[in-house]
């Protein structure tokens, strides 16, 4: 047996990352690293007691060279005879849609894409073909943005299905293995372009870091970043998941985070808890600075709130805090004629100017009187606006219109679609709900209008 064949078991099954009997999908992109790992666990399927398949996802990013590898591939898992699966992906577009680098659409839709086809087809596992100097390019990466413990424990051997069987081995050993064997496999020009982050790392960088200070720097990062995954993955199970799990069981697309007692906790904590909730409930990944910017909020007033990626937003409610994803509404705003009906979405509404003996009071939310001291000029319909407020009939001062319908019980769903009438950019009715106090009927009104809203249909 080759010594890094030995090698590589060893990892395996240190790190527990095949227990026998699974179906293994191989992300194979033609590069040396990804071919190695497809023949490696090809060449031992009968000792680990795995079936394989292996996936290529196209970028589109390098025309005639992407076309050549994706052939190669499909070529390659047909001489091994194992299922290919080839997507073909615009990462280009999906960056600038996103907000994401080019590296990190590629990542994100290569997860996604690996995640349905496992889903689909029954994959056990997911194998990628990280080396121990992709644990080291991203160990730095992580530290010059500003990572905590969960940022330079590194790349995870295992994370859920997601196993890397060839961490520990490094590229010359991979290349020499391959060239010695006349193994075929393809260069991504790519990756000697320095303006990416982990090109530049990896070419100007660590290679006078190896030279100059240490020259085993790969295999004492690994050790390191396993030593503090120990550490964090106490964390994790023992603090941040619970948490996270708890606060996930609110709302389809939104988590509320009651202010006590997570502001009690260690700000490590917060920070991870934000973190998890963002990337589980809403796909996102968060930075150091926007986590900083989420928890500013605790100290700030109701209404304030901070703009994350994918429509998502941090919004600092009377109680808490509250994370949504702001789903954009096919109502249109209208302005409502007073003495006719005016059909709006769901709902028609009627604004008609009573005199002051007509002046009566029905049971039910669905019918309000509004008192004026000057005639309005227009009434207004349309949705709510994060962090508007106003004042609920029967209560004192001003109130998030967000927190007076999480009072009321108001489904996520509902919440999104609930409609305000105003007047001179003042909220006069929470539509349904509550009238405002500012235009409750007193001895000083002059105006008086009765306004209904009923469903269409």
């Amino acid at each position: 047996m080759h010594p890094l064949h030995q090698k590589a078991i060893r990892f395996v099954k240190a790190n527990k990352l095949i227990s026998g009997g699974e179906n293994v999908l191989v992300a194979l992109s033609g590069g040396a690293d990804s071919v190695f790992l497809l023949d490696f666990l090809y060449s031992f399927k009968s000792l680990f007691k795995i079936s394989i398949g292996a996936f290529h996802l196209n970028h589109s990013l390098r025309g005639a060279e992407a076309a050549r590898d994706s052939n190669f591939c499909g070529s390659l898992c047909e001489q091994y005879q194992v299922p290919f699966y080839y997507k073909k992906r615009n990462v280009a577009s999906y960056a600038k849609k996103h907000g994401y680098s080019v590296e990190e659409a590629a990542r994100a839709i290569r997860y996604e894409e690996l995640a349905l086809i496992a889903e689909k087809d029954r994959f056990d596992l997911i194998a990628t073909g990280h080396i121990i100097e992709d644990n080291s390019e991203t160990i730095f990466l992580n530290l010059i943005r500003g990572a905590g413990l969960n940022g330079l424990s590194g790349i995870p051997a295992k994370r859920g299905n997601i196993i890397r069987p060839i961490l520990g081995l490094s590229k010359g050993e991979i290349t020499e293995y391959l060239n010695g064997r006349g193994i075929e496999y393809k260069t991504d020009s790519t990756n000697e372009a320095a303006d990416f982050d982990r090109n530049f790392l990896r070419i100007n960088v660590l290679p006078q870091i190896r030279v100059r200070l240490n020259s085993s720097l790969d295999e004492t990062l690994l050790k390191t970043s396993r030593t503090l995954s120990f550490y964090r993955n106490f964390i994790e199970e023992n603090f941040v998941t619970p948490y996270t799990e708890e606060l996930l069981a609110s709302g389809i697309n939104e988590v509320g985070i009651p202010l006590v007692p997570f502001r009690e906790l260690n700000e490590i904590l917060q920070a991870r808890i934000l973190q998890e909730i963002c990337v589980r409930k809403f796909n996102i990944l968060i930075s150091s600075e926007r986590i900083s910017e989420i928890l500013s909020l605790i100290e700030k007033q109701p209404g304030r709130y901070v703009q994350l990626e994918g429509s998502v937003t941090a919004l600092r409610e009377r109680m808490g805090l509250k994370i949504f994803l702001k789903v954009e509404s096919d109502f249109t705003p209208v302005n409502v004629i007073p003495g006719k009906w005016t059909e709006a979405g769901e709902v028609k509404i009627l604004i008609e100017q009573i005199k002051k003996r007509e002046v009566s009071y029905t049971p039910g939310n669905d019918e309000e009187i509004a008192g004026f001291v000057t005639k309005p000029q227009l009434f207004h319909l349309r949705i709510w606006k994060d962090g508007e407020k106003f004042s609920p009939l029967g209560m004192k001062g001003m109130k998030l219109v967000s927190d007076f319908l999480t009072d009321q019980h108001t489904a996520a769903g509902e919440k999104r679609k609930q409609l305000v009438l105003t007047a001179g950019n003042k909220v006069v009715w929470l539509v349904g709900k509550r009238i405002d106090n500012r235009f409750k009927v007193t001895g000083s009104t002059k105006y008086f209008y009765r306004m209904k809203v009923v469903k269409n249909g």
